[in-house]
């Protein structure tokens, strides 16, 4: 369970967390930011900014800057192009449509089994592909999970019906929530 503290040493205000990982208690701090002046406010609406909201205003924008880094991370997982497997995956390449309950999405897969799609910003990565059986990872960075899934391809390999399942929500890497299933079609194959 997390609780969050806030406490004022110094002119600075210092926010922290206290998580139970594991059965050990951890605190970490979370935040520390200059304590605004009273009258800054009033200031700064009357179109003369203090030295303290300038400071506070660069320690946003820096403290945005690093948070926003991390969506920039490359894959998860990365495939060596070379590896004779990929090869084995080129067939998987074009635009396919993912259905679900009511919902459709297009999914664009590379020659090496990577693939996009818009939901949450959610990415794919071929682990195999054996006699129709076409098993992957999935990551979602605009929520925040992963997990993998499994496809059963028809004979042509131009649809195929699947299920999926979640490794991880948030910090919880057992989560209990359940997947789906889900049919594919090829809208497109690449060259």
């Amino acid at each position: 369970m997390n609780k969050w503290e806030y406490g004022e040493t110094q002119g600075m205000v210092r926010y922290e967390k206290d998580s139970l990982s594991a059965g050990v208690k951890e605190k970490s701090v979370c935040g520390l930011i200059d304590k605004p002046e009273k009258d800054s406010a009033m200031r700064f609406q009357q179109g003369k900014p203090s030295n303290s909201n300038v400071t506070w205003l660069l320690r946003a924008a820096m403290l945005l800057a690093i948070l926003l880094s991390g969506c920039l991370a490359e894959w998860p997982h990365e495939v060596d192009p070379s590896s004779p497997r990929s090869a084995e995956w080129q067939h998987l390449a074009g635009v396919w449509e993912y259905r679900e309950g009511g919902r459709s999405y297009r999914l664009v897969v590379d020659e090496h089994g990577r693939g996009f799609y818009s939901w949450n910003q959610g990415q794919l990565e071929t682990v195999s592909l054996n006699h129709g059986q076409w098993r992957g990872l999935w990551f979602q960075r605009g929520n925040d999970r992963e997990g993998e899934f499994v496809i059963h391809l028809s004979p042509d390999g131009r649809t195929g019906e699947g299920r999926w399942w979640y490794t991880r929500i948030g910090s919880d890497h057992d989560p209990l929530y359940p997947g789906g299933t889900f049919t594919i079609s090829r809208l497109e194959k690449r060259p």
